[in-house]
Order: structure tokens, then sequence, then C-alpha cells
């Protein structure tokens, strides 16, 4: 299944109908839930990609495409699980493969030097299964401006984010040269 949630004010039918849409697709078997600090399980409201974690899933999408632009990668590190994993597979600057808060905030500072700035329409197409405490999904229309003022595409990214700790669990992007 495909749901687009694109930037815009939806009206609090429109949320709950989205809401019952991803909530009642049947999927694959259920995931396990996860264990809370103390060892028990989470409850599936806090795991299960709703339509409020969808939209959270682009909040935070424009947070990385703010933390990017402004060159904080303290912040944008910061949108990653602890041991999440970042990979450019190939951009004007090279390539980058970081696993962990530590290797983003330092790799994506030479990626910067080529590809200041990333802008996207906020369109988040989510092919992940309903059910799961995982979206799977595609930014569309994400471009990058590279150092001399150039506009490059973004032919192929990919995220997966955990709608429990509202955090990427890895993000792919693909920054061709113009």
């Amino acid at each position: 299944m495909i749901i687009t949630i694109r930037k815009m004010r939806l009206g609090a039918r429109a949320v709950a109908a989205i809401a019952l849409l991803l909530t009642s697709c049947a999927g694959g078997p259920p995931l396990a839930r996860p264990a809370s600090p103390d060892g028990s399980a989470l409850s599936a409201s806090m795991t299960t990609c709703t339509a409020a974690a969808v939209e959270s899933a682009r909040e935070t999408i424009a947070h990385f495409e703010d933390s990017w632009n402004r060159h904080d990668s303290d912040r944008l590190a910061g949108l990653f699980e602890q041991s999440g994993w970042l990979q450019i597979l190939r951009s004007p600057a090279g390539a980058l493969e970081a696993n962990g808060r530590v290797q983003i905030r330092a790799g994506i500072v030479p990626i910067w030097t080529k590809v200041p700035a990333l802008r996207s329409t906020g369109t988040i197409v989510n092919a992940g299964d309903p059910g799961s405490s995982k979206l799977l999904g595609v930014v569309d229309g994400l471009t990058a401006t590279l150092a001399d003022g150039a506009s490059a595409a973004v032919p192929y990214n990919k995220l997966t984010y955990d709608c429990g700790q509202r955090l990427f669990e890895r993000v792919i992007l693909d920054i061709a040269a113009p």
C-alpha cells in the first residue's frame, strides 16, 4: 500500500480516516514490541505507525533538512537512533557510510563542503506495513544545492523511521552531480 501525506493541514475527519486506514489494513505477522527500560513491553499505541507518527516523520524530515542547511551536525545526528545509519551512496563530495551518531556527526561535515543545502516538497511516500513500528518510505521531490549554486537531483532516497522513538533508524541518499 502507498500512502501520501502532503504538507497541509488535515481536518479531524481526514486524520481519523488516515489513522483508521493505517491501523486497519492487514499486513504480515505482527512485529515483536520493543521492551521499555524496565523490561515490560511498550504499548501498541506507542509503537504502531499511526497517522500522527507519519506526520511526526514528516516533521523530522523537515528538521533533517533544516539541520543540513544550517550545517548543524549535532542536531542532525540527534535525529537518528543511537545506532542509526546515514548512507550517502554518491555525492560531489564522495560517499559516506556512517553508523551511529558520532560517525554521522563527523562524517557529514565534509559532505557539506560540496552539498551545502537540501530542499524537499515535504511529501513522504510511505510503503511500510501499517501495523508495524517502522515507517519505510521516500521523500518526494528532494533536491540538493551544490557549492557552486547548481541544483542536483536526489534520484534515490530511502528512510526507515522508528515510530516509537520518533527517530530515524536509517537514511540513504544518492545525490547526483548535474
